[in-house]
């Protein structure tokens, strides 16, 4: 049955000539702009595997109500955080972000925050 399922996909993009990964955006629900032309920030299902309750992702914000705790444009990362935080409008609860980090203990997120280059991802 799988078989035939992956040979109609396979299929579909023979057709539209093509690959699966041309398909694949990692970067929506990421920006801040969002709801834009060309953007969906915000409203969208993150890719995980079935029956995962939580995915891991750079706080480049505090995670609340109205605000996704990753955010495109940004270019700090104040922690890392496991969310199950699907939507814009649905904050996360308990959420701790640890971030790695040498010297002295710097507790506050700000203080601690990293610069990385959003298009290398360094």
């Amino acid at each position: 049955m799988f078989i035939i399922h992956d040979a109609r996909i396979q299929y579909c993009f023979n057709i539209a000539g093509k690959k699966p990964l041309d398909y694949v955006n990692p970067l929506i629900g990421t920006s801040i702009k969002g709801f834009g032309e060309g953007k969906d920030g915000g409203g969208t299902m993150p890719c995980r595997s079935a029956i995962c309750y939580d995915q891991f992702v750079a706080q480049t914000r505090e995670n609340k109500i109205s605000e996704m705790p990753y955010v495109y444009e940004d270019n700090t990362v104040k922690g890392f955080m496991a969310t199950h935080q699907p939507t814009v409008w649905m904050g996360d609860y308990g959420v701790c972000g640890p971030m790695p980090q040498v010297g002295s203990l710097r507790l506050l997120p700000n203080d601690r925050a990293l610069g990385f280059r959003t298009r290398t991802n360094t």
